[in-house]
């Protein structure tokens, strides 16, 4: 698989929480995310367990990070929504 690909796929997904609309579509969504991206862990942890790599930033770090931006990118969308929802309320 090209790394270029797989770079912008995981620099993407943990942004669709910020675009997705409230409601069931956002929950699932971010289950779904956050469990992948733990999938996508361990599945890289146990990969690079049996054979070694030399990348300078090893796979498992960039989806580290990527879980890192979802958790960050789920709290902001709350707070926003929270926000909004007592403007619009008074």
């Amino acid at each position: 698989m090209n790394p270029e690909l797989v770079f912008k796929l995981f620099l993407l997904l943990p942004m669709y929480p910020l675009i997705l609309p409230w409601g069931k579509l956002f929950t699932w969504g971010a289950i779904i995310g956050w469990f992948g991206l733990w999938g996508g862990m361990f599945y890289v942890l146990e990969i690079n367990s049996t054979h070694y790599s030399s990348n300078v930033i090893g796979l498992e770090l960039l989806i580290a990070a990527s879980i890192m931006v979802l958790s960050v990118s789920v709290v902001v969308r709350c707070l926003i929504h929270k926000i909004y929802m007592k403007v619009i309320n008074g």
